[in-house]
């Protein structure tokens, strides 16, 4: 157990004299001050969001124990080994998050206007961009294909990089869960929030999946598409897997929150955008009818060429250093 303080010597009210004497006592009194400053550094870590400075902190509380134990004797090498076996992890997740929010990325421009535009604005790193990109699917879409039919089970999650979509359920088309060529970006009152599709039950199952409330299959049994999504001309998509999402969600609290921050942003756009449009739109022409329920029938128009994959990988040309 760390001993109590021990009290200064009384000496003369001499300046000289009080100053020596000060000395002494933090002399005396060294070990003790440096656990104490370390405890310190561990509770405010305990007290900080950022993960950084929580590592930072505790890795200076680890720090300052093993000096403590090594001024007093017997050492206690078990106790010495055990601090710097925490110290050794926490200064390898510090180097780890330092890598991932200052690291260098290539990006092609296309690639660097979908950061932009989609992942930047939440928080989201290039490095984790990078991470984002290595379990995403590229895929092309024709005008007048099919992403996702209403009923239709969800295992995936899209962003719509490029080119405009139509949402419709019952034939009524719903602004709210489309991208549109004239009202894209913060035209919208909502944003853009029909660029990304899915999201909603990825959150759901994830949720529940961690939670431990269902299983994965009674996953694979659940509720289907809410839209038939269209395309009103060609696309440019990117895919996950929920299983990817998921994967990519448990590298960091970071990495995590940034993308939590994406999707729920998407689904606030959403209900803003259908509160805006909602008495805008009469009841729907029957060529919409028409339309509904030619996508909704047994043609897997999605099958075709699995998308037409894109073939470009990401290349070696620099972004800007407002990116970087």
């Amino acid at each position: 157990m760390p001993k109590p303080l021990k009290l200064p010597v009384k000496s003369s009210i001499q300046v000289h004299t009080y100053g020596r004497g000060l000395l002494e006592w933090i002399k005396s009194n060294r070990a003790v001050l440096v656990l104490n400053f370390g405890s310190m550094c561990t509770l405010c870590g305990f007290m900080r969001s950022d993960v950084l400075e929580l590592r930072s902190l505790a890795l200076t509380g680890n720090i300052c124990f093993i000096l403590y134990v090594l001024q007093n004797s017997p050492v206690l090498w078990a106790s010495i080994t055990w601090s710097s076996l925490f110290a050794s992890v926490n200064t390898w997740k510090i180097v780890q998050i330092l890598h991932e929010r200052t690291a260098e990325v290539h990006m092609s421009e296309e690639q660097q206007k979908i950061f932009v535009n989609h992942f930047m604005c939440h928080g989201i790193t290039p490095k984790q961009y990078e991470r984002i990109l290595d379990k995403a699917k590229k895929l092309r879409l024709k005008k007048g294909d099919v992403l996702i039919r209403s009923g239709e089970k969800m295992e995936h999650l899209y962003l719509v990089t490029e080119g405009s979509t139509r949402a419709l359920i019952l034939g009524r088309f719903v602004t709210a869960a489309s991208t549109n060529q004239e009202t894209k970006g913060d035209r919208k009152a909502g944003g853009d929030s029909g660029a990304w599709i899915g999201e909603m039950a990825f959150l759901d199952n994830l949720w529940e999946l961690e939670e431990g409330k269902i299983s994965t299959q009674a996953r694979k049994k659940s509720a289907g598409a809410i839209y038939t999504i269209t395309c009103d001309e060609d696309c440019k998509v990117l895919s996950w897997s929920h299983e990817d999402m998921a994967t990519l969600m448990g590298m960091s609290a970071d990495l995590r929150s940034g993308l939590t921050r994406a999707m729920t942003s998407a689904l606030v756009g959403k209900v803003v955008n259908l509160t805006v449009s909602k008495t805008n739109q009469g009841l729907p022409l029957w060529s919409k009818w028409l339309s509904h329920w030619n996508s909704a029938d047994g043609v897997e128009v999605k099958l075709q060429a699995q998308h037409r994959l894109a073939e470009d990988r990401p290349s070696t040309i620099s972004p800007p250093p407002s990116v970087a």
